[in-house]
Formats: structure tokens, C-alpha cells, sequence
């Protein structure tokens, strides 16, 4: 991690996605170090949840922090946890909170979520 670090800078991401363990040790790495990642924007989160600590220590670093859900054979983005109007004026608690859910289905996925017992 350190000579990726290093590197960053030069590399200027913008956007970059990956699964919670590596924004973890990111975050940890970025507060230990006290470093700040001006070009770094938007981390998308999948592979499993995020947490909220971890959301909000990304936004106060000004980082957006996106869940997503998908499989392969959905092409593979199933939810996308973007905040929509009028959600998107959510701050706070209740924003982290929103922030750490899966999402909503993208355009052209139908999505039927149940029970154990296949109520909707």
C-alpha cells in the first residue's frame, strides 16, 4: 500500500472503486499519515456494505462515498446508491445513514424484494 501511495499524487485518480477492506486500510493510511487526496472525489463501494463511520470519515475528507450491488450476469450493476431529489439535500446523520444503503435499481433493472416467506 505505501508504494501505491506514493504514487498517487502523480496518477491523479478522480474515481475509483473497490471492495470496503481496501477503502478501509485507505482511510486509515490517509488519517495516520495525515495526507489529503485532493484529485480523489468518488470511491464506489461494492462486494458488501459499507460502513457508515467509514462513509462519513470519506466525507469529511471530501470524498463521495457510492454503494453499489450487482452480479456479474446483471452486466453488473444492480443498485447504485446515489442519492436522488429531494434526498440529495439530506445532510448530517440521516445523510450517512441514506448513504449506507445499497441504492435504487438503474435504468432498465426491475427489482421484487421479499420476505423469508416470498411476501413483497
Amino acid at each position: 500500500m505505501l508504494g501505491l501511495m506514493q504514487d498517487w499524487p502523480l496518477l491523479e485518480v478522480s474515481f475509483a472503486s473497490g471492495v470496503p477492506t481496501i477503502w478501509l486500510q485507505l482511510q486509515q493510511y490517509v488519517e495516520t499519515n495525515k495526507l489529503r487526496l485532493p484529485q480523489l472525489k468518488r470511491l464506489a463501494v461494492g462486494g458488501a456494505a459499507s460502513t457508515p463511520s467509514m462513509i462519513e470519515a470519506f466525507d469529511r475528507m471530501g470524498i463521495a462515498m457510492t454503494q453499489g450491488w450487482g452480479m456479474t450476469e446483471m452486466g453488473p450493476i444492480g443498485a447504485n446508491g446515489m442519492l436522488k431529489p429531494p434526498l440529495d439535500k439530506t445532510s448530517g446523520e440521516a445523510r450517512i445513514d441514506r448513504l449506507s444503503y445499497q441504492g435504487v435499481a438503474p435504468f432498465l433493472v426491475e427489482m421484487k424484494i421479499t420476505d423469508d416467506e416470498g411476501r413483497e
